[in-house]
């Protein structure tokens, strides 16, 4: 169980999940009862990327299987009107990571556009070259 608690805290599925997806499952079950879905729903509202992360990897390991009664601790926790903050942080990161993508799509085909514009200027010159050796 020492190895599959370590697979599950560094988000890994189980050694060998044919014969310890019990134990998995029993760990990820133990993990929220004993207040990890808090922690996932408390440590998103961080100002901290690497503790929101990590809070996003934690939230996956629980319910990676589709887990029903982790899944039913997290909609216990997720219901109330009061976790609104909780769904408005997890809609500030994901438009955050799609301006971030389409950011570094811009980024890269800009790159490309000046690699393609500095390719051409050389191979121009070459030819230019070409054409006074040749005369």
């Amino acid at each position: 169980v020492e190895a599959d608690y370590q697979r599950f805290l560094s988000n890994q599925p189980p050694a060998d999940a044919g014969h310890h997806i019990k134990d998995f499952i029993h760990l990820q079950v133990e993990m929220a009862r004993l207040g990890a879905v808090d922690v996932v729903v408390s440590c998103l509202a961080s100002a901290d990327m690497h503790v929101v992360y990590a809070a996003l990897q934690l939230a996956v390991t629980l319910l990676e299987g589709g887990n029903p009664r982790v899944q039913d601790m997290f909609a216990g926790t997720l219901s109330p009107a009061s976790s609104q903050d909780f769904f408005s942080q997890l809609h500030r990161l994901f438009t955050d990571s799609v301006e971030g993508l389409k950011e570094a799509k811009r980024k890269e085909k800009q790159k490309e556009a000046a690699l393609a514009y500095r390719t051409g200027k050389t191979i121009r010159s070459e030819e230019k070259e070409e054409v006074n050796a040749g005369s």
